[in-house]
């Protein structure tokens, strides 16, 4: 399973067992993310954040003197 599927699995399984399962995740590998899908992933993640769906522009971070 996707880890962005297993958000609020803890509390679904908790709930349906009454607190009796455990959650466990163990790692069997990593992809990259392909291109396509960046851009919709990216807003996905920052709105579930409570962040604005586009990120910061670079300028935002330079310091001016």
């Amino acid at each position: 399973i996707p880890v962005a599927e297993t958000l609020g699995l803890v509390s679904e399984l908790r709930a349906a067992t009454s607190g009796q399962a455990f959650w466990q995740m163990t790692p069997s590998h990593w992809a990259l993310v392909p291109k396509s899908l960046e851009p919709k992933i990216v807003t996905q993640i920052r709105r579930r954040k409570g962040l604005p769906p586009e990120p910061p522009r670079p300028e935002r971070f330079i310091v001016r003197e």
